[in-house]
């Protein structure tokens, strides 16, 4: 685990990456403007670019719109194979089409439905070598107007979604020692 200048977390995967290699490859990466889906799909994609793309697996949550779609797209243009996973199976189908991706629609709230789509990306993919756990989302009022569901809502999607993620994606990572996984 490298911990980025800006407080991001870099799980770097690879025998021959290590801490200083990653923060190297992280501070050649451009600043981004605040707000801007593009700039930090750039920032995410990025340092992964680092580590060349043609015929990598990547698999991204949250991928059929935002920052996730823009992620799919630079992943695409460098050389990847991508699978979109997304809740709105709609949206993630359209990226899919138009990256040459796969589709998965899944709710990373659901672990099981989770570490099922995970081993379904694997296998459409043959294999996989990157994962951006990207899926998340607010809501847009003050946190003491919440109720405890949309409480839970954010949580399992934002937090409870990247854990089944990776806890699905780790173990395909690891067996070839090849990988990269960055959580937002």
């Amino acid at each position: 685990l490298t911990w980025a200048p800006d407080g991001h977390a870099l799980i770097a995967l690879a025998p021959d990456l290590d801490r200083g290699f990653a923060q190297e490859a992280w501070s050649r990466v451009p600043r981004f403007a605040p707000g801007r889906v593009d700039d930090i799909a750039a920032r995410v994609a990025g340092v992964l670019e680092v580590m060349l793309f043609s015929g990598h697996k990547a698999l991204v949550t949250g991928g059929g719109a935002g920052i996730g779609a823009a992620t799919c797209r630079r992943l695409a243009a460098r050389g990847a194979h991508v699978a979109v996973l997304d809740r709105n199976g709609t949206t993630a189908q359209a990226m899919a089409e138009e990256v040459g991706g796969v589709a998965l629609e899944v709710d990373v709230a659901d672990a099981d439905a989770t570490t099922r789509a995970v081993l379904t990306a694997h296998d459409a993919l043959g294999g996989l070598t990157d994962v951006i756990a990207n899926a998340g989302f607010g809501i847009m009022k003050p946190l003491h107007e919440y109720t405890d569901a949309e409480w839970r809502l954010v949580v399992g999607v934002n937090l409870d979604g990247a854990f089944h993620t990776l806890r699905a994606a780790i173990p395909i990572l690891l067996a070839p020692l090849t990988a990269a996984v960055i959580a937002r």
